[in-house]
């Protein structure tokens, strides 16, 4: 929800179409298509929103989205836990990408912060989750 608001209001800022990607996993109506049609409900004329929905991780977001529009500049508009891993992987493809993260982690910490809790761990395991997945593009040349 993050992303698709974050990417709406970068659309009404500069008219720039959006271009959504996602495909399934497990046999549902994919991630791309869903978002489309939210975006639309919030107002944005449907031929201002592409959609990719055969990919199944960020690489095949990149690489789908590349066949789709050609290596022209990109607003990459992501979970900012998501941002670094994205950008590394979108720059393979694309000569210019701006990143525009979404949903931004950020504050002075305190005592509590350090205490175990169901949201310190939602976001330790997206962290942790972030670093294997940029290790294992490494690994693989991605």
């Amino acid at each position: 929800m993050r992303r698709i608001l974050t990417g709406f209001q970068v659309h009404r800022k500069t008219g720039l179409p959006i271009l959504v990607t996602g495909g399934s996993l497990s046999g549902l109506e994919p991630e791309a298509i869903i978002m489309k049609e939210y975006l639309v409900s919030l107002g944005v004329p449907e031929k201002n929103v592409l959609v990719e929905n055969r990919s199944r991780n960020t690489y095949e977001n990149a690489f789908f989205t590349k066949n789709l529009i050609g290596d022209v500049p990109i607003v990459l508009v992501t979970d900012s836990i998501h941002m670094r891993r994205a950008l590394y992987t979108f720059k393979k493809f694309f000569s210019e990408v701006v990143p525009y993260p979404a949903g931004c982690y950020f504050g002075t910490p305190e005592f509590v912060d350090f205490l175990p809790s169901a949201t310190s761990f939602y976001l330790n395991s997206r962290a942790i989750y972030e670093w294997i997945g940029l290790v294992w593009y490494n690994l693989r040349g991605r």
